[in-house]
């Protein structure tokens, strides 16, 4: 899912990500994803069912996909906002098993904007992962 979103004086294409499990679908997907996004101020959100870093998982292994995800987001030049880094999922049986699959990924010229922080969500064995504005939201005044 995507929409084009104006925040604050910036344009941006927010895209909701749900990355397929199986290696070469994931590959597939991603490949038409990046052909749609190049040029364009980005946020992308969601679960990657990727890791980049031997620290985005427990056991520190990094799977088919990772270097296809690292290579997207220095593509499509996005960082991962400042903010917290922790598993994100956590097989409900596994407890070795936790990774870093949930994240943002936002363009260079949107990442000073914005941070991440992860909150405990106990509806689901991945943890919810929110994108946080640093600037002051102005909503106007406010009625009692």
């Amino acid at each position: 899912m995507a929409c084009e979103v104006e925040w604050q004086s910036s344009k941006f294409l927010l895209y909701n990500i749900y990355a397929p499990n199986e290696p070469l679908t994931w590959k597939l997907f991603f490949g038409d994803l990046i052909g749609r996004l190049s040029a364009k101020n980005v946020i992308l959100g969601g679960d990657f069912n990727s890791i980049i870093d031997k620290s985005d998982r427990k056991s520190g292994k990094l799977d088919e996909t990772s270097e296809q995800l690292d290579k997207m987001i220095h593509t499509l030049w996005l960082l991962e906002p400042k903010g917290s880094h922790q598993f994100t999922c956590q097989h409900p049986s596994l407890s070795e098993y936790q990774s870093q699959l949930d994240r943002f990924y936002v363009s260079t010229t949107l990442w000073d904007d914005w941070y991440s922080i992860v909150r405990f969500c106990h509806l689901s064995d991945h943890q919810e992962v929110m994108l946080i504005p640093k600037k002051e939201v102005n909503h106007g005044p406010v009625q009692w």
